[in-house]
């Protein structure tokens, strides 16, 4: 199938750039409903009467309405965002960079979602793309291991990635049995991206049930020790040591570092030590090798390698690159989810 669509990309490139327009309508509209034609205009870079055009048509097709405020997606062309995601890979080789990806980071799937270049895109417009793709390739994972499963425990962790996932998912009123749980204790920081929060919202949106873990990062030692012992965290660390999935975001050491309060020259030193990425607290050089940990209740990087634990690191931002590799191996994770420019940043360095 593949071939045929680069045969047609080759043959009849008109018709890919028609496909490719409608799809960054599409998106932008999803992005900003209700939104007017100048607005979409200006952002694709498109003459206002051409937009009027393409807006008839898509309204034609039943695949959005105008209303007084602009113009916003139907249920049928919410629908259609993910399908056509699917076609846009496969006309734009999008396979091709996920299979060198997969080589470069030696795991078993890459899913990448393709962006375009046309669209000057916001850092909150690139989350929002990445979130809704992703929110959707996890849906199939869950529910394909659920059929497998009586139930699942599924742990996730914060981060302005992670709460853009849960914020894409759709709820279909079903209930199912999944137990969404923290996988790590939190920041302080914007509640909306702490773990408790993503997993309540994950576990309402897959009609499952979650427990929170009440928390705070960076505790003394002997503090979390005897916390750990308290039987409500306890029960949530309990189910975190049985969770069958593992869904979690990436940071740059010195971002996380940042985030948890680090001095500069607590940064300087940490940077010294060939830091690069950062994951539940665990921050590794290039090599993947750990040279530096905090103290905190959850997740362990050593976990990711506990059998039967399927692991799922989204993340994306060219300058994460160096963080993803040295998190994301074959030792430790089962898919990547990331887009275009982070993957060709990677590849670049790396390929």
């Amino acid at each position: 199938m593949e071939k045929y669509f680069k045969l047609q990309a080759r043959l009849v490139p008109e018709l890919i750039n028609v496909a490719m327009k409608r799809n960054n309508i599409l998106k932008e509209i999803h992005h900003h409903q209700p939104v007017g034609r100048r607005n979409l205009a200006e952002k694709l870079n498109e003459p206002e009467r051409a937009i009027r055009k393409e807006l008839e048509f898509l309204k034609d097709l039943g695949l959005i309405d105008i209303t007084s405020s602009g113009a916003v997606l139907t249920n049928e062309g919410f629908d259609l965002l993910e399908p056509l995601v699917g076609y846009i890979k496969l006309i734009k080789g999008i396979s091709d960079l996920e299979a060198r990806l997969q080589q470069i980071l030696q795991i078993p799937t890459v899913l990448i979602v393709p962006t375009s270049h046309e669209i000057e895109y916001t850092s909150d417009d690139i989350k929002r793309d990445l979130g809704r793709f992703a929110a959707g390739e996890l849906k199939k994972i869950i529910f394909n291991r659920l059929g497998e499963e009586q139930s699942l425990i599924i742990a996730v962790t914060g981060g302005t990635t992670m709460a853009a996932v849960a914020d894409s998912m759709s709820y279909e009123g079903q209930k199912r049995s999944i137990t969404v749980v923290p996988g790590r204790g939190g920041l302080g920081e914007n509640v909306d991206i702490q773990s408790n929060t993503i997993s309540a919202n994950m576990a309402r949106k897959l009609g499952g049930t979650y427990r929170l873990l009440q928390v705070p990062d960076n505790l003394q030692e002997s503090l979390l020790n005897s916390l750990s012992r308290e039987p409500q965290i306890k029960e949530v660390l309990e189910l975190l040591a049985k969770s069958q999935i593992l869904i979690h975001g990436v940071g740059t050491a010195r971002e996380m570092a940042q985030r948890r309060g680090m001095t500069s020259a607590e940064i300087a030193q940490l940077e010294a030590k060939g830091a690069v990425g950062e994951a539940f607290g665990f921050y590794v050089n290039e090599a993947g090798e750990t040279v530096h940990t905090t103290t905190s209740i959850g997740v362990k990087f050593d976990d990711l390698a506990r059998e039967n634990l399927f692991v799922i690191a989204i993340a994306e931002g060219e300058e994460k690159a160096k963080a993803i590799k040295s998190v994301v191996s074959s030792q430790n994770h089962n898919v990547l989810i990331t887009n275009e420019q982070t993957a060709k940043r990677i590849i670049e360095i790396y390929g």
